[in-house]
């Protein structure tokens, strides 16, 4: 299944689409209404006799049985679309089910056939090796640590998401009849989701509580430690609106739940999911599409204090990527997380990582291979930490998954981690594959991004998130000295292989941004033979150039009556000068601001002063003089136009400015 937005809406986590009759396929396309969708797109194409509407139909179609989880569908239809000519982008949609479907050498060809006709590309590349590398791991899967079965309480629908409450149960999110309310889910044709409990070992399950569960999608949760308190996801549809998934929270007071609530942090038109809480209960964990991310879905914290949940902070690239990065879970120092784009078996795959002790930072993610990962979305993996273990069992647990072998949509597949005991012959075939450097890659995801402002033409707006550049020139300069220029896509990204041992500097340009530069190195990456190909993420801000707008330089201050820089003025012009050296075609313009304070004619003279200072500033520290030019305002341009003798100090310090405009 592609959860790109399927598991947000299906697993409670996407924006719920209003039922309203349509009368054609891509309305209801449109609208996620994609089960409605694809009989009507049947129609369409046993109507038409053009090739290209029944490329396009047959695609269309393909497209609505992806994202209900039908991919062997999806695959018969996406083959049609290819075999009408629609092009490509049939063919890499078919190749990306092939993966799914586990068919790796259809696949492998498929993504071989891409790089021939459209030049060898790295993401293809990429993928023909991962599926050699997802081909291996599953036929090396009876010698995994890892044992699965499927869980006794699954059904012909939807299971997934499981959370251990006890020692004898487990809760988890399901789309089966018995869910809250009378309307189907337009998304799937399915009823809404809601929140089950069950017994272990029991085939059965029932409604988990009516305050938490509604007639909306319930989805993915968590507890603290004590079972006092809940975290789910809700996404509930208004009226004609389209509805975003917040994380909710209640609390228990003997056997009631008090009325759910948002969490302070959930913001309009972003989903929210996947809540995990950290051991001690102080950290939450949960996956969102804010604008801000990486990519599609990224995995984000906040922190408990005594004002309450703090700000979410995105975990970085080591986690997040340009793909989807979802279901994270804490087990002591480990973290769980699915990902559909660091290099797995197909759909959604589980990675685990830790904190490197020395360093403070996230150790590079480690996929679980197969059994526990498999062609199709694998996710949501829980331990649990009630379980009995004798013997060699190191862990029991459960996770979710998409894979053929189950009996519905989705199903919950039980675990156990047993010690392997190692031959010598297995010890010594494994010392051997640490030796074979033909088997270790690294890849890099470049992307390129400028922020999003609350207002598009002022640069002084509030940032509201990131979107990304495409079509941008990234200079690559390689430590030995070797270099490379790469476009980015319509995603504002492109894939390169970079070395071990090495050290990369980017430059990134486009016309009318200014340059913005980054670096990564592989000099502490350790070659692990359990995980040969990695993966990681680069992420480049260049900001728009607003012509004539004045920018305020923070921290430049005066002593009364005085124009000379002074020592704390100077990290403030250190930055511009920076920005100048970085981008040599740029001309500015310096402008210096005084209050209301004063006679006019010495403020105008003071500020043409200080103006000059700063030009000054810049010239003797290397930038030509051609390029700069100064201009005192006095008191001629206030930004806070108050009457001079009620003004306040902050608003006197507000007019007691130096800026700069780009002019050129």
């Amino acid at each position: 299944m592609d959860k790109g937005l399927l598991i947000f809406l299906l697993f409670s986590i996407t924006a719920c689409s209003f039922v309203e009759k349509v009368k054609d396929g891509e309305t209801a396309y449109e609208r996620k209404q994609y089960a409605i969708a694809a009989e009507m797109f049947m129609e369409e194409y046993e109507s038409t006799n053009l090739e290209d509407q029944k490329g396009r139909k047959a695609f269309l179609i393909a497209e609505c049985y992806h994202h209900m989880n039908k991919n062997k569908t999806a695959i018969q239809w996406y083959a049609k679309s290819y075999k009408h000519e629609y092009g490509n982008i049939a063919l890499k949609k078919l190749a990306f089910a092939l993966k799914k479907d586990e068919q790796y050498e259809r696949a492998f060809k498929s993504f071989n056939i891409l790089m021939q006709e459209e030049g060898n590309s790295l993401e293809y590349r990429r993928e023909a090796t991962a599926c050699q590398q997802a081909a291996d791991w599953k036929e090396q899967m009876d010698d995994n640590e890892y044992q699965v079965d499927l869980a006794t309480f699954n059904s012909e629908s939807a299971e997934y998401a499981p959370f251990v409450f006890g020692a004898d149960q487990v809760l988890f999110t399901s789309d089966r009849k018995s869910s809250t309310g009378d309307s189907k889910y337009p998304w799937t044709g399915n009823d809404y989701s809601d929140i089950f409990i069950t017994n272990k070992g029991a085939s059965n399950a029932s409604l988990f509580d009516q305050v938490i569960n509604s007639d909306a999608n319930e989805g993915t949760l968590t507890f603290t430690s004590n079972r006092e308190n809940i975290f789910f996801s809700r996404c509930n549809s208004e009226g004609e609106e389209d509805a975003y998934c917040k994380l909710m929270f209640a609390s228990r007071k003997g056997n009631r739940w008090s009325e759910p609530i948002p969490l302070p942090f959930n913001q309009e038109n972003v989903n929210y999911g996947h809540p995990a809480l950290s051991v001690n209960d102080s950290v939450l964990f949960f996956s969102s599409n804010h604008p801000d991310g990486k990519g599609g879905y990224d995995i984000y914290y906040s922190q408990l204090s005594e004002e309450g949940w703090g700000e979410p902070i995105n975990m970085g690239p080591m986690i997040n990527s340009v793909g989807d990065e979802k279901f994270p879970s804490i087990h002591q120092d480990t973290l769980y997380f699915s990902s559909d784009h660091h290099i797995g078996m197909g759909g959604l795959d589980i990675f685990k990582t830790y904190v490197n002790q020395q360093t403070r930072n996230w150790m590079p993610p480690y996929n679980l291979q197969s059994p526990i990962n498999s062609g199709g979305d694998d996710f949501a993996l829980v331990v649990d930490e009630f379980a009995i273990k004798r013997g060699r069992i190191l862990q029991k647990g459960y996770f979710s998954s998409s894979r053929t072998s189950g009996v519905g949509n989705d199903d919950i597949y039980s675990f156990e981690k047993v010690k392997k005991i190692l031959t010598k012959e297995e010890i010594a075939e494994k010392e051997k594959e640490k030796e074979g450097d033909d088997r270790y890659e690294i890849y890099l995801v470049c992307k390129i991004v400028e922020p999003l402002l609350a207002d598009p033409e002022n640069p002084k707006s509030k940032r509201i998130g990131k979107k990304p550049v495409k079509d941008a020139q990234v200079s690559i300069r390689e430590i030995s000295g070797n270099s490379d220029i790469e476009t980015t896509d319509n995603k504002g990204t492109f894939i390169i292989k970079i070395d071990f041992d090495s050290k990369y500097n980017f430059e990134a340009s486009k016309s009318d941004y200014l340059t913005g530069k980054s670096t990564f190195s592989t000099y502490n990456i350790e070659k692990d033979p359990e995980n040969p190909v990695l993966t990681f993420n680069v992420e480049i801000e260049i900001n728009k150039i607003y012509y004539n707008k004045e920018i305020t330089l923070d921290n430049i201050y005066y002593d009364l009556d005085k124009w000379d820089i002074r020592s704390d003025a100077e990290p403030a012009l250190n930055e511009l000068l920076v920005l100048l050296n970085d981008n040599p075609n740029l001309n500015i313009q310096l402008a210096s601001h005084t209050d209301c304070q004063g006679e006019i004619n010495y403020n105008q003279e003071l500020s043409q002063k200080r103006a000059q200072s700063a030009v000054d500033y810049l010239i003797n520290n290397g930038i030509e003089s051609y390029r700069l030019s100064a201009k005192g305002f006095g008191e001629n341009a206030l930004a806070v136009n108050c009457e001079c003798l009620d003004c306040t100090e902050d608003q006197h310090q507000a007019n007691r400015r130096t800026t700069f405009s780009i002019i050129q």
